[in-house]
């Protein structure tokens, strides 16, 4: 359990891997914080999730709004970043603290996320993706390290804060990344809301 994740308990089954896997074979783009990148391209009904899961987010009021995968090669990490806004009423830009359920399949002991701050404001800037998305990127050299775990389990994370994933394997790191809606609201669940909605099934 940390400030920005919690590991979360989840149906067995709730992904079709091997239809993932071969519907992400070829990568669709390079993302702006250097991974293999597929944006937005499934949601709540899509076959690669399984009626089990979708299930099991019903019993929480919830749905997956979108989901993309992410794919970071080996010996590589992201670059500090945070999430571009999805948020109806924001701006690409306006830190996005909503959160995400990430499922993920690699060398799993050998693979961490790390949440950090700047520790010189000059160490940011906006890039624009291939879809004209903005983002904010961070020099590493001017990031401090705040949290670090490894990414054995589905875990629930913050989307907020500058975040990047560390690959320290001889294998591709795969994670399948949905943004958890509100059935209710419509709009993404903010990470201290999920907290409460699933405190149920996060580990303790």
């Amino acid at each position: 359990m940390g400030i920005n994740f919690n590991y979360i308990n989840l149906p067995k089954q709730s992904v079709n891997v091997d239809l993932f896997l071969a519907e992400i074979k070829v990568i669709k783009e390079r993302c702006v914080c250097g991974s293999g990148f597929w944006p937005g391209k499934w949601h709540h009904e899509s076959p690669i999730f399984t009626n089990e899961f979708r299930n099991w987010l019903d019993s929480y009021n919830c749905k997956i709004f979108k989901a993309e995968a992410f794919r970071v090669f080996p010996n590589t990490a992201l670059a500090w970043h945070t999430d571009t806004n999805d948020h109806p009423e924001s701006n690409d830009l306006d830190l996005n603290y909503n959160t995400k359920i990430n499922f993920m399949w690699g060398d799993l002991k050998k693979c961490f996320m790390e949440y950090g701050e700047l520790v010189d404001e000059t160490g940011v800037r906006t890039v624009t993706n291939q879809r004209g998305r903005k983002a904010l990127v961070y020099n590493p050299r001017k990031m401090t390290v705040t949290e670090r775990f490894h990414l054995e389990n589905p875990v629930l994370i913050n989307r907020g804060p500058a975040h990047r994933v560390c690959n320290e394997s001889e294998e591709d790191w795969v994670c399948l990344s949905c943004i958890i809606h509100s059935k209710e609201t419509g709009n993404p669940v903010p990470f201290k809301d999920a907290l409460e909605i699933f405190n149920a099934a996060v580990m303790k």
